[in-house]
């Protein structure tokens, strides 16, 4: 018993009650601070989300090969001109001769189904008990096999690059989108030819790489050579991109970047008096761009099941007639996909309906958000930001959901917004629009 008025040693004096009650009072506290800590995280989080999806929106022009040389930065350097002309040609050319490499072997081999083959191959081989004198299972029976493991072994990591390849060939052909879009009322001089030659070899380069990378995988006969295509068909979507191409073009995009930023500023001057931005229209790049992507898209679905079902054999007699008779109509190529239909069919549109309709809940669930959210409140302009929408009518179904772009008007309208509060930070002396 401790005498009133003596300390408690240890607590300071405290009883030991009113101790556990500040230490418990402490770790709230501690608590709070850390839910605190933790909404503040969250918080820049979004800000800086909201960030890269305004920069997005306005999508400032990134340098690669056309641009520079659609606005003569090139002029006087003989090496960057060889550069372009070069890529131009590789990214005309190497398509062509895709497509052709892809119709051969569609037209030189058959084309089976190839999981009922093996399925066959394992059935046959398992009733041999002098190869398998006990029974064996199928997953024992393709460590065994070396043809049906490195069928396991390219359909598992072709389905995977494949992935990759249209995921990026479609975000490249949604940054080319709005890059030349936005790159055309920058610099509204610039010829469309220059501007048209950027748009078109990237999106017929992308389109025929996704045309033809089922047979170019199918026509590997190890795991390297698989690796190996897969990463000369991303090498060739980017080879004219200063930051993803690995090439060492010897061109500092300083330049382009500070060119850009000047001509920038005018545009902004000019969109920030524009009084209505549902009047601004998308350019021609645009709607090609836009085409392309539902391309791409499209030849996904086909290409992900074809590949993965079905599977070509070598046929010496196709092979000589083929090679004797090269122009010869007769022999199918694509073609030969008809017959087999209902092997790969149904999952092309089982993929592409179940992504469209993906798509069109998610938009419907932005319209019952956007219905009870007031016109002007933060809320509102959180679902727009998310949805990239300016509103849940056709036209935003149709960017949203068919295009798979952000609504034009919500994407003109931000960059006024933009053009705006930068010409107010002028004014206050941020920085001066020349």
């Amino acid at each position: 018993m401790v005498a009133p008025g003596k300390e408690l040693k240890g607590y300071g004096g405290l009883r030991p009650s009113l101790v556990s009650e500040v230490s418990e009072s402490s770790a709230n506290s501690d608590e709070e601070q850390e839910l605190a800590a933790e909404d503040t995280d969250w918080e820049l989080v979004n800000q800086v989300k909201m960030q890269n999806i305004h920069k997005r929106h306005q999508f400032t022009p990134q340098a690669n090969l056309y641009k520079c040389w659609s606005i003569n930065l090139f002029k006087g350097r003989p090496k960057l001109l060889l550069f372009t002309y070069c890529v131009v040609l590789i990214q005309i050319l190497a398509p062509l001769f895709l497509f052709g490499y892809a119709r051969r072997q569609f037209r030189e081999r058959d084309v089976v189904n190839g999981w009922v083959q093996v399925w066959n191959t394992y059935d046959r081989d398992r009733s041999n008990t002098t190869l398998y004198p006990n029974s064996i299972s199928l997953i024992g029976w393709v460590r065994e096999d070396d043809e049906a493991l490195k069928f396991f072994q390219l359909r598992i990591l072709g389905v995977l690059f494949m992935v990759v390849i249209f995921l990026q060939n479609d975000e490249a052909l949604l940054e080319l989108d709005m890059t030349s879009n936005n790159f055309q009322k920058i610099f509204p001089r610039v010829g469309c030819f220059a501007n048209f030659v950027d748009t078109w070899c990237n999106c017929v380069c992308m389109t025929i790489v996704g045309l033809a990378v089922g047979p170019v995988f199918e026509a590997c006969d190890t795991v390297g050579d698989l690796i190996l295509n897969a990463v000369g068909l991303l090498f060739l979507s980017n080879i004219d991109d200063f930051a993803t191409s690995g090439i060492n073009y010897g061109y500092d995009v300083r330049e382009f970047d500070e060119i850009v930023d000047e001509f920038r500023k005018r545009h902004l001057r000019e969109l920030a008096a524009v009084d209505n931005a549902e009047k601004e229209t998308l350019t021609l790049t645009s709607h090609v761009c836009s085409f392309f992507r539902l391309v791409n898209f499209v030849m996904a679905g086909i290409q992900l099941p074809v590949f993965l079902i079905l599977t070509m054999d070598e046929n010496p007699r196709l092979e000589a007639e083929v090679t004797n008779h090269w122009f010869a109509n007769h022999i199918p190529g694509f073609a030969k996909l008809a017959p087999l239909w209902r092997d790969w069919l149904p999952y092309t549109v089982l993929l592409l309906v179940a992504w469209m309709a993906m798509k069109i809940f998610m938009f419907v669930q932005g319209y019952l958000l956007w219905q009870r959210a007031d016109e002007d409140s933060k809320e509102m302009e959180q679902i727009r930001s998310h949805y990239q929408v300016m509103d849940f009518d056709i036209e935003g179904f149709l960017s949203n959901v068919v295009m798979r772009r952000p609504d034009p008007r919500y994407q003109f309208e931000l960059s006024r917004q933009i053009a705006r509060r930068e010409l107010m930070e002028e004014e206050s002396g941020g920085f001066k629009l020349d």
